[in-house]
């Protein structure tokens, strides 16, 4: 995954831009917070197996507040990140909220971030495609 952000007047970056090492394997949503950092998260594959396919993956958040990007992982398994969704409260609060996809069932979960872990919450089994907002700093969560 790449991440330009526009410099001036629509015009866009032409390096190469450093952020390719998130390795981001698809569903990225990309949030401004209120204090202007930004954050990226994304569905990431964080182990090869022998045979030289994904074993296991994360859902993934990459922050930048202005001296370059972090990047943690908020949950990890054989199948969990797909569907990735973020949202940050006027505090600077995260919830993302992600699929973790295990056998013929989706669960829908969301994660947040409290005091630097994450705390994971069960949405709905057989839930999929989340969606997560703040509105007046409380959590909503819509999903099929």
């Amino acid at each position: 995954m790449s991440f330009k952000v526009l410099i001036t007047d629509y015009v866009w970056p032409t390096t190469e831009p450093e952020e390719t090492v998130l390795k981001a394997e698809a569903d990225a949503e990309v949030i401004v917070a209120p204090d202007g950092s930004e954050h990226i998260a994304f569905l990431a594959n964080t182990e090869v197996n022998q045979f030289g396919f994904t074993s296991k993956y994360a859902a993934r958040i990459a922050s930048n507040s202005g001296s370059g990007w972090s990047v943690e992982d908020v949950a990890e398994g054989n199948s969990t990140g797909w569907f990735t969704d973020l949202a940050i409260d006027s505090s600077g609060n995260k919830i993302i909220s992600y699929t973790d996809r295990f056998g013929i069932y989706d669960e829908l979960k969301v994660a947040r971030d409290e005091s630097g872990s994450w705390v994971e919450e069960s949405v709905q089994l057989n839930g999929t495609f989340g969606s997560v907002a703040f509105l007046n700093d409380v959590a909503h969560v819509a999903y099929y």
